[in-house]
């Protein structure tokens, strides 16, 4: 018998124990886009300190000038915004691997959303001894930090989009993402720390500076770093809020010198000195960094989104120590050089490279109004620094000229540099540097002005919601040690082109469904398919009762975190519909047992095909919600029992008395079969609920082996309309 025959008996046993549900479907509203430039105005953010480094919240339009290529222009747009920077409470912490208190994340619409952040992990240039630091500050970070009115995502430079990093208000997804920051041995740093490519020969004091080879794989890696983060700026265009990427890094090289005095860049709180005047071109001698540099900041501009920096090798001791070589050990030919000269020499060059690695994060962030935090041993405190940061801003909007999109003989772009001013004396202001003078209209960008594909759209920060789409997803055992997703579609069926007579109404969707591992990559297996939708009159009306369902199965190679995503377009009117969920896939322990996925009845359908819910799809107060679910591992099934709980917002709402649990049959290789059902209470109010489900062993010898798995739930008034 096949894996996935074994899964669809496994299911069919599981669909006996569960009756239909008993309410009907809700539309939500997309997230609206915004602009930054256009032929008719330019906003610029900019933040304003005090000699102290505090804030200054209390500046009118009077107290500004913006320059645009040294001219001033005139202020048309004014604003100053201001966010909650407050910490949470202590209590609020979530310990590692403790889940029990955990909220159920809000579904913010996008005028709720104060700041959205992207956590962005360079773990292509993160040496070994970093990781375990950046990670744990980055956890420290959500459990303290993270508010709820906080879209965030974490972000690797090896991964982008395409796993783990959506954006979320929900903490516990966000700390499994934490989890997942580890050492890539691929990395410019190897496994060494601190990312310096100076090796010393054995004899004392012999300094070998990179080769070429080593030139160009650091400027590679500097390159792909770029990328990825451009792509992540560029998707943030059309969210809401204070946008912010705070990049974590070892290293960022853009050049060592500036290519006239030869003389390594100097640092200071505003960033680079020398560089503060001078194009990405004179940055990178080069000229190949310059082209994804000058596009990451531009693209920056245009989402108006600002670019944070840490320096995530901490206080560096960059000075000789006992265990560099000694004297003794000097070779041949290198007698003359003296043991003092030899250690200044070995320490300079160690400087000039800590330097180097820092110009990369230097120029990001002072070209985009951020901030450069270069020494620290407290990555959350260095985060929470940034946080605050992001609380007190101004937005200034001109007129730009004509002129501003003029283009040179060869038709490139000039590069307008922007320019902010405060009058009042003792201030300092931080803003983007400018933009290559093309509007976003004529820059046709893919995320506002191309039409959105359906493989485009599975990277989609927000469900794309031209096709109302929900998505379930749930691991059923295969085999003995193998894992099957089940994955079950809910869709608005008004959304669709359905026509034709009234015995056949028909119409045509594209669907993608896909599973990204750890490291981003896409698993083997995935969906992608033509599906006609045909309905008699009964099934049409069902379908614009309760909506369309779809459910398939996806094999996963292996235990672990896994990001399960669909897209859906309707062939007829160009429409598409994504959506996305996390699913966490633990191993089987060796001595005791673990529970799959839990089912519920809107995850019922015909095997892979789309056709009409049965019922309607979500859950009302006073209901008793029946599920299934598969027990994997020696269980004892005679002495098993079950509870159920039930939260909102962190916050124990039910929980049931223990009770026997009721076994419904076993699978091939040994795995048990269970039903059971939650009390939704008479009083629950609507919103997301989580509910954790704990199976626990009664017999002597065994009692105390639990198992347990989480499942969302959402509730609506028996009035309203919902949906999966």
């Amino acid at each position: 018998m096949s894996a996935r025959q074994s899964v669809s008996m496994a299911i069919g046993v599981l669909a006996v124990c569960l009756p239909v549900p008993s309410q009907e479907p809700v539309i939500a509203s997309p997230p609206e886009p915004s602009f930054r430039i256009t032929a008719n105005l330019v906003q610029v953010e900019a933040t304003v300190t005090d000699s102290h480094g505090k804030l200054v919240r209390d500046l009118t339009k009077s107290d500004f000038e913006v320059l645009l290529d040294g001219k001033p222009q005139p202020i048309t747009y004014f604003l100053h915004v201001q966010t909650d920077a407050s910490p949470l409470a202590p209590e609020a912490k979530t310990a590692r691997g403790d889940t029990s208190a955990a909220a159920a994340p809000a579904r913010l619409r996008p005028e709720q959303v104060s700041r959205t952040t992207v956590i962005f992990v360079d773990d292509l240039s993160m040496s070994a001894e970093s990781v375990p630091l950046v990670r744990n500050g980055v956890r420290k970070t959500i459990e303290t930090r993270i508010g709820p009115g906080d879209l965030t995502a974490i972000v690797r430079a090896s991964a982008g989009l395409g796993a783990l990093q959506d954006f979320t208000t929900d903490k516990t997804r966000l700390l499994l993402a934490a989890d997942q920051i580890r050492w890539n041995p691929s990395a410019r740093a190897g496994g060494m720390q601190g990312a310096y490519p100076v090796a010393l020969a054995p004899g004392f004091g012999e300094v070998l500076a990179p080769g070429d080879d080593q030139k160009f794989n650091d400027e590679q890696v500097t390159i792909a770093v770029l990328d990825a983060l451009r792509r992540i700026v560029s998707g943030m265009a059309q969210l809401p809020g204070r946008k912010s990427v705070i990049v974590l890094s070892d290293s960022l090289p853009i050049s060592a010198q500036d290519g006239t005095e030869g003389q390594p860049f100097t640092f200071g709180q505003s960033g680079v000195s020398q560089a503060q005047d001078k194009s990405p071109a004179v940055l990178d001698p080069s000229g190949r960094i310059s082209d994804p540099l000058g596009r990451c900041i531009d693209q920056a501009a245009r989402a108006g989104v600002v670019i944070y920096a840490i320096d995530t090798r901490g206080l560096a001791t960059l000075v000789m120590s006992a265990a560099d070589k000694g004297p003794s050990e000097t070779p041949a030919g290198t007698a003359h050089l003296g043991a003092t000269d030899t250690a200044t020499q070995i320490t300079q060059r160690r400087h000039a490279m800590h330097d180097t690695g820092q110009t990369g994060s230097w120029y990001l962030a002072s070209q985009t109004g951020g901030l450069m935090i270069p020494e620290s041993n407290n990555i959350a405190a260095s985060i929470s620094q940034i946080y605050a940061d992001t609380s007190s801003y101004y937005v200034l909007g001109f007129h730009p000229p004509e002129e501003t999109f003029d283009r040179a003989a060869n038709g490139r772009p000039f590069f307008r540099r922007i320019t902010v001013r405060v009058k009042k004396t003792g201030l300092q202001v931080r803003a983007r540097s400018g933009f290559f003078g093309i509007s976003d209209e004529e820059a046709n960008m893919p995320h506002v002005r191309a039409e959105l594909t359906l493989e485009s759209s599975l990277e989609s920060p927000f469900g794309v919601s031209g096709v109302d789409l929900r998505l379930r997803s749930s691991f059923l055992s295969a085999r003995k040690n193998e894992r099957l997703v089940r994955t079950s579609l809910w869709v608005n069926a008004h959304d669709l082109t359905i026509e034709g007579p009234v015995y056949n109404r028909s119409g045509i969707v594209h669907l993608l469904v896909r599973a990204f591992g750890v490291n981003g990559a896409q698993m083997e297996g995935g969906i992608d398919k033509f599906l006609r939708v045909s309905l008699n009159e009964e099934g049409y009306q069902r379908a614009m009762k309760w909506g369309l369902v779809y459910s398939a199965v996806i094999p996963v190679p292996k235990p672990g975190p896994y990001q399960i995503r669909a897209a859906m377009l309707d062939q007829a009117s160009g429409k598409i519909g994504a959506a996305n969920q996390f699913l966490m896939i633990s191993n089987t322990p060796a001595h005791g047992f673990q529970l799959s996925g839990i089912l519920f009845p809107q995850m019922l359908s015909k095997e892979d095909d789309i056709t009409p819910a049965f019922g309607p799809a979500a859950f009302g107060p006073g209901q008793r919600v029946p599920f299934a679910f598969e027990i994997i591992g020696g269980a004892d099934e005679k002495s098993l029992q079950i509870n159920t709980l039930l939260y909102r917002d962190g916050e124990l709402v039910e929980r049931s008395t223990a009770r026997p649990l009721q076994l419904a049959g076993k699978s091939l290789h040994g795995s048990l079969f269970a039903k059971s059902d939650v009390a939704i209470p008479e009083r629950a109010a609507a919103g997301d609920y989580r509910m954790r489900v704990i199976v626990s062993e009664t017999a002597p010898g065994r009692a105390g082996r639990t198992a347990s798995q989480w499942a969302d739930l959402e509730i609506e008034n028996l009035e309203a309309p919902v949906k999966l």
